[in-house]
């Protein structure tokens, strides 16, 4: 029998243009011979289900929604919101406390690295008195790097793919 996955994307933050693009990328290359794959979209309060081109509702009592009478639940959340709430740990904690599996990394890791830019520059100027540390990506674009003066801060932020 077929899994059904949940491809979440969305957003409440201008990302939702790119986690909506992540999203059509991922329904057509993971193999439909083994999943049935669902498009979610979160938008604010608004949850829906797009299936051949008609919104179904959410359910957001157990992450469900009903299609034609049936009643259709998901195995697994493939989560692909860039910012709020999928980057911050709101959706993680909704899903731990539903019992739904997802992809990305736990409440904890999200909620301690979202924006850490901001906090880690606030952890320089207490640390180094008035001076201001300085944000720059490192190589391969998947990491972080906070540079302080006489110090170093290296960020790993979660990875979603």
């Amino acid at each position: 029998m077929k899994k059904n996955i949940a491809i979440v994307a969305g957003g409440d933050q201008s990302e939702v243009v790119v986690s909506k693009k992540s999203a059509a990328g991922l329904l057509t290359f993971i193999d439909t011979e083994k999943y049935n794959l669902y498009l979610v979209i979160l938008e604010g309060n608004n949850w829906t289900a797009e299936v051949d081109g008609k919104t179904y509702p959410i359910d957001k009592n157990d992450f469900s929604f009903t299609k034609d009478g049936q009643k259709v639940t998901f195995d697994c959340a493939y989560v692909t919101i860039h910012g709020i709430p999928g980057e911050d740990g709101r959706l993680q904690g909704y899903f731990e406390m539903i019992g739904m599996p997802y992809t990305c990394c736990n409440v904890l890791a999200a909620a301690m690295t979202y924006n850490i830019v901001r906090k880690i520059r606030s952890s320089c100027i207490c640390i180094n008195g008035n001076q201001r540390a300085s944000y720059m990506p490192s190589e391969g674009c998947k990491r972080n790097k906070i540079i302080c003066s006489r110090s170093f801060y290296r960020v790993l932020r979660p990875i979603y793919y």
